[in-house]
């Protein structure tokens, strides 16, 4: 009887709630074509870029709960961010003033963000104030603001690949841009930032009861845990 109840304790354990990350990458490259420009330009005290990314590249339906870009400079900086993502069927930009507003995109992230190249393969992950909901059917827009104020240096600082059409920027000393405007024109890149868009999920367990306990035996039944789907 303690052999049996030690049995369905353990199976009890073996079914807790899993925490999981679901990371899709986007770009692979070692190329720092623009990655002075993208996601923000560091050089300048203002700065404000939009990228797309393709739903073939991306997959099914996620909540992203964290991006991360790729930054190997050796030097840490930390910046002051709005990043904003949204849906789009745009397939590229066609011209400079072809961005998203704002208000057809959601804002995710707003304060400090410290870029450091001490993360495994040089990934910096942001973890988002609000969770996006993206869809599985369109293309997705991530848009970075830069409020710093201050610069640093001119240096490319993050890992991009080719990807003409698909990548809008805009830097400035004196200009803090305002995303809800449409009152500038950006400068088109054939480069984007490799990105990971990450899922930070939590499984639940089946709920399993027990019955019909014996001295040697016990009946052990289950459904599905709230949140999954049986399969």
């Amino acid at each position: 009887m303690k052999r049996l109840f030690l049995y369905i304790a353990l199976i009890f354990m073996a079914v807790a709630p899993l925490k999981a990350q679901i990371e899709v990458q986007i770009g692979n490259t070692t190329s720092s074509d623009n990655g002075n420009f993208f996601p923000t330009q560091t050089y300048y005290n203002y700065s404000y870029t939009q990228q797309i990314y393709y739903q073939s590249e991306i997959g099914g339906a996620m909540s992203i709960d964290k991006i991360a870009f790729q930054y190997f400079y050796s030097t840490s900086y930390t910046r002051n961010l709005d990043i904003y993502l949204g849906h789009t069927t745009k397939g590229s930009f066609s011209t400079g003033n072809d961005y998203l507003y704002a208000n057809e995109m959601t804002l995710v992230y707003s304060g400090n963000v410290t870029f450091s190249n001490a993360g495994a393969g040089y990934w910096c992950e942001i973890e988002l104030n609000t969770s996006f909901a993206y869809n599985g059917v369109d293309n997705l827009v991530i848009a970075v603001d830069d409020n710093t104020g201050s610069y640093n240096n001119s240096s490319a600082k993050f890992y991009t690949n080719t990807s003409p059409g698909n990548s809008l920027y805009i830097y400035s000393d004196g200009t803090n841009y305002n995303p809800s405007s449409h009152t500038f024109t950006l400068n088109l890149s054939a480069y984007r930032n490799n990105i990971k868009l990450i899922s930070s999920c939590t499984c639940c367990p089946p709920v399993l009861a027990v019955s019909d306990v014996t001295a040697n035996a016990a009946t052990l039944t289950w459904s599905v845990g709230e949140g999954n789907t049986a399969t």
